[in-house]
């Protein structure tokens, strides 16, 4: 029993850990009238996200190991399941901003925790790049993703992706003693990676919206995953604003040794910041329309009592 439930283990488990750390983030952010139970509730959600990480990374190693062609074999042939492959590097990336958030400003922990979220947030960005480039590029190669039965999870990519922009500007904005020489090199990669996110999401978003021209809505188990259209825009809008605050801060602080650069400047750190709140509010105009099909999409599965639990449900956090 333990063997089969091992074989059957899927990385759309992760979505339970990277929802806990995204409520904590919340829970952390800056609130007009904020309570210490917040801090401490983001705390627990933390450290729950860390365990979670933990057991699940080792079931998903152990099946990698004793069930190594089960794993190949349906990463192949399941789109969904090979997409949420996406998923744990997202958790990593969330991790390193609560470290930042939650630990490096306190009085026991300090710029060490912040050298703790900034090495962790670079192998979380990593990780995620290249497994965004091998799922797209085993979509194509294998040409199983049929544009009338995809799912929302495809989007995991480009999520994961505009997440990594959003975790660097949080990392640079709130973690203890940030210097301008750490914090730059995150900010402009966190921009690239944006870039990768905003692209990538325009084509998916595209085949995806054909779909549903063509095709109608996902059956109904499927249904929740319209919740994660939302998670695209709104972390790429978060990105764009988030990083160009931090730009705002660092690019006056920065300047690279010997050199005239005129490029690290206030006025330029303004520019940037300007420009990001533009793209973020076009993004969120956006969202909201996608907001409205995904609560549409899942209204009816209630109205025509078609409800049942899956995973997929904990993409709810998006909104």
């Amino acid at each position: 029993k333990w063997g089969a439930a091992l074989e059957s283990f899927k990385p759309i488990w992760f979505a339970i850990a990277i929802s806990t750390g995204g409520l904590g983030l919340i829970l952390a952010s800056p609130f007009p009238y904020s309570a210490p139970w917040q801090l401490r509730l983001a705390s627990v959600l933390y450290v729950f996200e860390i365990i979670l990480f933990a057991v699940f990374l080792g079931l998903t190693l152990a099946r990698w190991i004793i069930y190594p062609h089960v794993a190949v074999r349906r990463a192949l042939t399941d789109p969904d399941e090979l997409c949420s492959y996406a998923i744990p590097p997202i958790v990593l990336m969330t991790i390193a901003a609560l470290t930042a958030t939650q630990v490096s400003t306190t009085a026991w922990g300090g710029h060490a925790f912040t050298l703790v979220a900034y090495v962790l947030w670079w192998i979380g960005m990593f990780w995620m790049f290249l497994t965004g480039v091998v799922v797209i590029v085993t979509c194509i190669y294998t040409g199983n993703q049929i544009d009338r039965s995809m799912t929302p999870v495809l989007f995991m990519a480009p999520v994961g992706l505009a997440t990594a922009g959003v975790e660097a500007g949080n990392i640079a904005n709130n973690a203890a003693e940030m210097s301008a020489r750490l914090a730059i090199p995150m900010i402009v990669v966190g921009y690239f990676v944006v870039g990768i996110a905003l692209f990538m999401g325009i084509i998916l978003y595209t085949l995806f919206f054909h779909r549903l021209l063509a095709a109608g809505l996902n059956p109904p188990a499927q249904r929740a995953g319209l919740f994660i259209l939302i998670g695209a825009a709104g972390q790429l809008s978060s990105a764009f604003q988030i990083l160009g605050t931090a730009a705002m801060t660092y690019f006056p602080q920065y300047k690279p040794q010997n050199t005239s650069a005129t490029f690290w400047e206030q006025e330029t750190g303004a520019g940037i910041d300007y420009s990001g709140l533009l793209f973020g509010l076009l993004l969120l105009g956006f969202d909201y329309f996608t907001l409205c099909l995904a609560v549409v999409g899942v209204a009816d599965v209630f109205v025509k009592k078609q409800f049942s639990y899956t995973l997929t449900w904990w993409s709810v956090v998006f909104p």
